[in-house]
């Protein structure tokens, strides 16, 4: 068995071999990704066929964990500057289900996806109305979806089909 740490951007894996990874893991990882597609689409070209990944998503402002949707009632606009400046430290604001989608979307098949941390109904209670009346992307969020905080996926990379 070898386990190899790689230090370099998810979103720039370059001169990392096709297909080498049985196993791709990340804690608290893919919240603070500039560009999650671009890093899952590199994330897919180093999992081997038949290959996992584990993935756990913290989806908290990690400005304050007590508010931890705040984020979200930024302008797309002014999160991209704060984000930028605080070198993606605030966490993205990716939901889980667009997770969901996007690992789809580069071509991972889901196995598993459990939902471990959730935002205090007090909390939801307070900031679904602020979020409704707001101009964010994601005023129309389910509260099922923004009760989510942090989230455990389990991925793998079909095995390919020669044609």
């Amino acid at each position: 068995v070898t386990v190899t740490e790689l230090r370099s951007s998810a979103e720039d894996l370059h001169g990392i071999s096709s297909d080498c990874f049985d196993i791709v893991f990340s804690n608290a990882v893919l919240e603070h990704l500039f560009n999650p597609k671009t890093a899952l689409e590199s994330l897919y070209k180093i999992t081997a066929p038949d290959g996992i990944g584990l993935h756990q998503v913290d989806f908290r402002d990690h400005r304050d964990f007590e508010k931890p949707l705040e984020y979200l009632l930024l302008p797309e606009a002014e999160f991209n500057v704060m984000f930028h400046e605080q070198h993606c430290e605030c966490g993205n604001q990716t939901r889980p289900s667009e997770l969901l989608e996007l690992f789809a979307c580069v071509g991972f098949d889901l196995i598993k996806y459990e939902p471990n941390m959730f935002a205090k109904d007090s909390y939801l209670n307070e900031f679904v109305p602020i979020l409704r009346s707001s101009d964010s992307r994601y005023k129309n969020c389910a509260v099922d979806e923004l009760r989510i905080i942090s989230g455990h996926y389990t991925i793998k990379k079909p095995t390919q089909v020669q044609l």
